[in-house]
């Protein structure tokens, strides 16, 4: 039977296209080849392999260890690619990367504003001169305007018929949305892994403010990984880059 991390990249869309819209994004924004990037949030490393055909230099770093042990399998394939357990609190390198990525929503794990802005700050410090942070995470403001409930997803994993039923559940207190994955299987009908997820429901305009107080500028928002200038968001998601000055 599969286990969690396995139902995680089964049930995940091919993520190619995340990969060319970082090759591209690094392109515009000039940085040096072939750069050091790390995958804050990594989970279980699906994109660690097609960043390190890129020929990158890659660090995953995760905090889940289920996911950590999976990102192992894939790093122990190439020399260029290393995963280090923790999250971006616990990002502690200084001037070591060219681009630090969140993706698939990893950033919005923190649940604070506070956190937000720590966080940001410990990636400015650990990316080199010129390098891009970049952000992708959901656009709560537009989803609350938009709601749509989760449907059921059906998929195979190593031969077996699974459905994914999410669940969610906001606190407007905290301003947080709690998801909750049951994946039920075929040939019992019952559900045998959960996977729970909390999110901080922030905004661009807080986002943007925490990347000025950090020291970043030339601030890029997209609307979805087929964009290639930065545009006005209009959509479910924010995807975000900015750089950190030359000097």
């Amino acid at each position: 039977m599969p286990d969690l991390a396995e139902l995680y990249i089964a049930s995940d869309s091919d993520p190619a296209h995340i990969v060319e819209f970082l090759r591209e994004l690094a392109a515009a924004y000039e940085l040096p080849q072939p750069l050091h990037l790390l995958d804050a949030g990594c989970g279980p490393g699906r994109l660690l392999a097609p960043l390190d055909r890129l020929r990158w230099r890659v660090t995953g770093m995760e905090p889940n260890s289920d996911f950590v042990a999976a990102s192992h399998s894939v790093a122990r394939s190439s020399r260029r690619v290393s995963v280090l357990q923790g999250g971006f609190l616990d990002i502690a390198q200084c001037g070591e990367f060219e681009l630090v990525v969140a993706v698939n929503s990893s950033f919005a794990h923190l649940l604070t504003p506070a956190e937000r802005a720590e966080a940001l700050r410990r990636i400015h410090d650990a990316l080199k001169p010129g390098g891009v942070v970049f952000l992708d995470l959901p656009n709560f403001l537009w989803i609350l305007k938009n709601p749509r409930p989760p449907h059921p997803y059906t998929f195979q994993a190593h031969g077996e018929t699974v459905t994914l039923h999410r669940t969610q559940e906001i606190d407007f207190h905290a301003a947080t949305l709690t998801t909750t994955d049951e994946y039920v299987f075929a040939h019992s009908g019952q559900s045998e892994a959960r996977l729970v997820h909390r999110y901080g429901m922030t905004t661009l305009p807080e986002l943007q403010h925490h990347l000025g107080a950090a020291g970043f500028e030339d601030v890029r928002t997209f609307n979805s990984y087929t964009s290639r200038t930065s545009e006005r968001l209009d959509g479910p998601r924010i995807l975000l880059a900015a750089r950190k000055p030359l000097a």
